[in-house]
Formats: C-alpha cells, sequence, structure tokens
C-alpha cells in the first residue's frame, strides 16, 4: 500500500470517529433536555398537587370552623332561648303565684258566701244579746309603757298594746275604740281587708281607713270578710242565733272554699 492510501485511509477513520462522538454528544444533549424537561413537568403536577392539597385542606378546615360556629351559635342559641323560656314560665308562674296570694289575703269573691243571719236593721240593742258565758272583768294598770296620746272631742285617750284606755283615778282602763280615733302608724301585724272596692286596714278586731293623712277607727260595711277574730271574743245570741261578738261588731261564722271565715253581720248599741 503506497503512502497515499495509507494517509486516507486514517483520515477516514478520524472522521468517522469525530462523527460517533458528535452524534453522541448531540444524544447526550437531547436526553439530558428531556429529562429536564420531564423533571419540570414533574414539578409543576407536584406543585399542582400540594396546591390542591393546600386548597382541599383550607376548604376542609373552613367548612368545620363554620360548622363548629354555626353548631356552636345554634346551641348557644337554643340554650339562651330555652333558659329565656324558662326563666320567662318561672316569672310567671312566681308572679301568679304571688297575685293570687295578695288576691286571696285582700280580697274575697262574694259569690261564694253568703252570711244566713245578718240582724234586721244592722243594729241591736246590747239589753237584747244574750252571752253565753259571764261578761269579762275590765281590768286597769297603772303604767302604759310606750304609750300613743290620742285627742278625741276634747279629750285624751291613750294607745298601748293594741287596745285603747281611758285615764282616772291613777288607773288606765281599756275601752271601746270609738269611730273617729286616728293614729299615725298601724299597729303590727294589720290586715289589708278589701270589700266592694273599699279598702280597710284591720287589726285585733278594729277596722281603719286611711284619711287626712292618719289611719282613722271606722265602721265596717255589712258584708265585710276576715279570716280570724282576735281572742278576746265573746260568744252571743241574738234571736236564737249565735254570733261572735268582738267590741260592737258582730260576726258571723261562715265557710268559703271550705275555709273558716267571719262576716260582719251588725253592730250592738
Amino acid at each position: 500500500m503506497t503512502n497515499h492510501m495509507k494517509i486516507l485511509v486514517a483520515t477516514l477513520c478520524m472522521l468517522f470517529v469525530l462523527g460517533d462522538t458528535s452524534l453522541y454528544a448531540q444524544k447526550s444533549r437531547s436526553s439530558n433536555s428531556r429529562t429536564s424537561v420531564n423533571k419540570n413537568r414533574n414539578n409543576r403536577s407536584s406543585s399542582k398537587g400540594n396546591t390542591n392539597n393546600r386548597a382541599a385542606s383550607t376548604r376542609s378546615n373552613t367548612t368545620r370552623n363554620t360548622n363548629n360556629r354555626t353548631g356552636s351559635t345554634r346551641s348557644n342559641t337554643t340554650r339562651h332561648t330555652d333558659n329565656r323560656a324558662v326563666n320567662t314560665r318561672s316569672n310567671t308562674t312566681r308572679n301568679t303565684n304571688n297575685r293570687t296570694v295578695n288576691t286571696r289575703s285582700n280580697s274575697v269573691k262574694h259569690s261564694n258566701y253568703r252570711a244566713k243571719h245578718r240582724i234586721p236593721n244592722k243594729r241591736v240593742a246590747k239589753t237584747n244579746i244574750v252571752y253565753r258565758n259571764p261578761r269579762r272583768s275590765v281590768v286597769g294598770v297603772r303604767s302604759l309603757p310606750q304609750r300613743t296620746v290620742l285627742v278625741h272631742g276634747g279629750r285624751n285617750y291613750y294607745y298601748a298594746n293594741q287596745r285603747y284606755y281611758t285615764f282616772a283615778a291613777g288607773v288606765y282602763t281599756p275601752i271601746m275604740p270609738r269611730i273617729g280615733f286616728s293614729l299615725r302608724v298601724l299597729p303590727v301585724g294589720y290586715v289589708r281587708v278589701r270589700h266592694f272596692g273599699r279598702n280597710y286596714f284591720w287589726s285585733n278586731g278594729v277596722f281603719y281607713n286611711y284619711i287626712n293623712n292618719r289611719y282613722e277607727v271606722v265602721e265596717p260595711e255589712i258584708g265585710t270578710v276576715v279570716y280570724n277574730i282576735p281572742n278576746h271574743y265573746e260568744l252571743v245570741t241574738v234571736n236564737g242565733y249565735e254570733y261572735y261578738q268582738v267590741f260592737n261588731t258582730l260576726y258571723e261564722r261562715i265557710q268559703i272554699n271550705g275555709e273558716r271565715a267571719y262576716e260582719v253581720v251588725g253592730f250592738v248599741d
């Protein structure tokens, strides 16, 4: 082989080797490019997935929080509503009971009672009264602590221990309260009594009305009812019928809704 042929063969071999190397480099660059593109796509996919997950998580948390707030609001509203309802019922019941008690103590339904034997002409002379027991003797006292002085008809009278007194010869003698006696303050333990729209204050068998800024002794209307009478009453008979006398007022015992009561039926002259 000649030198020219050897040189030609060597040149061809070098060109062949260089061509393969260039092709390999191009393939390598293409492969790297594809790998980078795939990685970018995967990164975008991962980013989308994370975004979706965060969005889903946010929506879920928001939904839960909203539901919790709604549930809490409903629960609190229900509780408050129930509490208001219970309080309203409770207060209504208490108020109704209080009104019933006050009505019961202050007034009476007149259709539920009626004395059977009222005194004709409302008044009876003392000589026509028969006392079941001997009349109690009147006992005077030498002193009256914390007495109240009353002036009536130009004379001095005295009030103490829920009784009225005169004073003579160094002795305070209890007397029947007279119409027109008056006090600035009601006795302890008084009771309100209502009769056909008229209000009385009753204490120890004495009826009072509020007149001119004082509590004045008055004569009650026939038919006025009280639920107890003082222990110093006297059992009497008039025209064959039995009554209870307290001072100069006559009562007949009656029943109101199964409860004992006393109705004013007349007066003693």
